[in-house]
This record gives structure tokens, sequence and C-alpha cells, in this order.
């Protein structure tokens, strides 16, 4: 009786032939040329969405003060009075009637001209 052929795998070292080698030089080109555009689109990526987040972020910290002061500077038209016995100067806006700002009087509300 024969004994059986045993047949097993076992690691070792495979010198590549010149073509070979080549070839596997091509491939690594064509993969680092591959990496670098997927890492400009991911740059480009990263940054549409940092100006995204950067936008809802900045529209956060402006409702937050909204909710925090309960108030906001706007821009009013108004009509100029001024009170000669309080010496101010009272904004009015023209569409509601209402004080919108009092000041103290500027220099230049002291001298009135005189109607002729």
């Amino acid at each position: 009786m024969e004994a059986e052929e045993k047949i097993t795998k076992v690691m070792g070292t495979y010198k590549f032939t010149n073509e070979e080698n080549r070839q596997n030089g091509v491939d690594l080109a064509r993969k680092l040329e591959e990496q670098e555009k997927i890492e400009l689109d991911f740059a480009r990526i990263k940054s549409d969405f940092k100006a995204r987040l950067d936008a809802v972020h900045s529209e956060i910290v402006s409702l937050r003060n909204k909710v925090q002061s309960g108030e906001e500077q706007r821009d009013y038209e108004c009509r100029l009075e001024l009170d000669d016995d309080q010496k101010e100067r009272h904004y009015i806006d023209i569409h509601t009637g209402i004080l919108i700002r009092a000041e103290l009087f500027h220099p230049e509300d002291y001298q009135r001209e005189i109607p002729i």
C-alpha cells in the first residue's frame, strides 16, 4: 500500500518578473491618480458642507439672540419732531405713529431759522 501524498499551502517569497513589475507600476500610478481625484472631491464636498453648516450655525446664533433678548435693532422710517420743552428729539414711525427713539437735542437743534 502506497503512502498517500499530502498537499498543503505555505507562504513563500515570489519574485515578480520584469513584466509584472512594470504592470504593478502602471496599476500603482492609476490608483494614485484615482486617490488624488477622490481626495479633491472630498475636499470640495467637505468645503461645501462646512459652508452649509456655517450658514445654519449663523442663523441659529441669530435666532438664539432674538429669543434671549426678546428684541432686535431695525431700521424705521421716522419723522423727526423737536420737543422744545424737554429739549429732546423725537423720532416717530411714519407708518404707525409710535415713538421709536428720543434723544437730547443736538447742538444744531438750538439754532433755528426765524420765519420771515
